[in-house]
Order: structure tokens, then sequence, then C-alpha cells
């Protein structure tokens, strides 16, 4: 209730504020990350923000739901939409099977602040993420490299962010783009195609970039450890959005009576459950040893914790 962030601005007024604030945190991300890693706050961190500014801005757009029709016609995160002859046209007149329309046009809810607030979170959590595992990496690259590694890192974090985003795999409330394109409904599996797809892409896209050999500027990326890593990042995130769903329903009734305490607790064992499961499939698609106590998977129960944590204060009463 009184919530501003969970409405969308059917008259235009606020046109443009979601793609400010979308851009802004891609642009701190870009910089600071450069800054931090390299030790340069000039020019080179400034291009290297607003190329990640671009680049979470684009993933919005497009995974986000930023240009998303909402269900009630207005148009969110700009460009021209009209509708006819079963088919939508986007802009200069680009056409999505009616299928898909419907989907766009069905899930609703898109483009607000809430939904570029949730986006922005998540993405810069993914960005810290990626780059604090891969510092001594940008670091030791030159400033072309180290920018290039950045921006790349930065793109990984908006392809989860937007693959996650409820717009592409829905909520609670919502049936996201692809499920209701291929008629899923069940709740309990609701955004696993979603979520498995944005799996497979970051961990194929994370592998490439972690092969570059920054001492000696040379790329030695391994197309069969990709293939793996990409199908292992597909039921690794796919399942563990299944577990989501499951905790996720169990933590929304503490969020609405207001008790953090409670949610913070079940997003911690949400948090176990998904390391677990990333651990397992470690260890099926790439010979890992099976050690879920490990620092690494101490860090990723901490990660998955303060992601939740943080998207849920993004869009909490």
């Amino acid at each position: 209730m009184n919530n501003p962030l969970k409405y969308v601005d059917e008259n235009g007024y606020w046109f443009g504020l979601d793609d400010i604030i979308v851009s802004a945190v891609g642009f701190v991300v870009g910089y600071v990350s450069y800054g931090v890693t390299k030790g340069d706050w000039g020019w080179k961190a400034v291009v290297t923000g607003l190329a990640c500014a671009a680049i979470a801005e684009l993933g919005y757009l497009t995974l986000g739901g930023g240009l998303a029709i909402t269900t009630t016609g207005g148009v969110s995160g700009g460009g021209a939409i009209a509708t006819g002859g079963g088919c939508m046209y986007i802009g200069t007149g680009t056409k999505v099977a009616f299928g898909l329309y419907t989907a766009f046009t069905s899930v609703g809810g898109a483009g607000t602040l809430g939904a570029a607030l949730t986006y922005s979170a998540t993405f810069a959590v993914y960005s810290a993420i990626n780059i604090a595992q891969h510092y001594d990496q940008i670091k030791n690259a030159n400033d072309f490299w180290a920018g290039l590694l950045i921006t790349g890192y930065a793109a990984n974090a908006a392809l989860s962010a937007g693959f996650q985003s409820d717009f592409m795999a829905g909520s609670k409330e919502k049936v996201g783009v692809i499920d209701k394109f291929l008629g899923i409904s069940n709740e309990a599996i609701r955004g696993f195609l979603s979520y498995g797809i944005g799996g497979a892409l970051s961990n194929g896209s994370n592998e490439i970039l972690n092969s570059y050999d920054s001492k000696y500027n040379t790329w030695s990326f391994d197309g069969v450890r990709v293939l793996k890593q990409m199908v292992k990042g597909f039921f690794t995130s796919g399942t563990s959005r299944i577990l989501g769903n499951y905790y996720d329903k169990i933590g929304y009734n503490y969020l609405k009576d207001n008790n953090w305490l409670g949610y913070s607790a079940i997003m911690g064992v949400k948090a176990v459950s998904f390391t677990a499961n990333s651990t397992a499939y470690d260890y099926i698609f790439m010979s890992h040893t099976f050690d879920p106590f490990n620092s690494d998977n101490l860090k990723k129960v901490g990660n998955q914790w303060l992601t939740d944590l943080v998207r849920a204060l993004m869009v909490s009463k």
C-alpha cells in the first residue's frame, strides 16, 4: 500500500526515470570497478562506466521489461509500440510473432520503478561478485583489456539480472514471457526455463572471459569446457529457481507480516540449498571434488543471501 514503486506511469509523466536509475547504477558499477582495480579514476574509468551504463540499460530494455507494454496499455521505458494484424511492431517495424506478442502484453508490471530498482540491484550485486572473483585478472590486464573485461563481466551480470527478472521469469503473481509463450502456468516450475537459459549464457560467457590470461595477453578457452559450463549453468539455475519458488513462497508470508528476521532466516536456508545444488552440479558436470563447506561455497551462500535481501528491500512496502 502507498508504494509508488509498484505502479505504472500510464500518462508518461515519469517517462525515463526508470532508465535513468538503471543507467546510473550501470555507470557507477563500471566507474568504481575500474577505479578500484586499476587505481585510475580518470577518463578511462569514465569510459568504462559509460559502457557499463549502456550494457545495463540494454539488458533492462530487452530482458528486464523496460520496453514492454503493460496490461493497462501504457508504454514503459520508451519506444513507440503499435499493434495490428496479430503482430507487434516496435520502433521501425520489427515484427514479433503473435505468440510472443501475447506473452509480452499479458505479463504486465514491467517498466515500473520497482522493476528498474530490482533489476538494478541484481545487476549491481552480480557485477560486484564477478569483479571481486576476477580482481587479479583485471588488475594485471593493460588498461584497454581491463575496461573490456569489466564491461564483459557487467554484460554477464545483465544477462543474469534480465533472465531472473519478473518480466522474463515471472513471479508469485505473474507468469513470465517465456512461460507465457510456451503455455506453462504451474507456479512450482515457473521461471525454470528463463533461469536456465540465463544461467547457460552467463556461465558460458563467464568461462570465455575467465580464459583470458592478462599476464601474457592471450586467450585459451576450451570449447568443450564452455559447453559443459553452459549445460551446468542451465540445470543449476533452472533447478535453483524451482527451489526458490518454494522458499520464496514461504518468505513472502513473512514479508507480508513485516517479519524481516523470519524472512532473513528463510533466505539463509534458501542460499544454503542453492549452494548445495550448485556444488552437486559442479561434481556431476565439471568433475569437481564434492566439498560443500569450502570457502568458495560459503561466499556463494553469503552472496545469494545478500542478493535476496537487497531485492526484497527494493520492492518492500
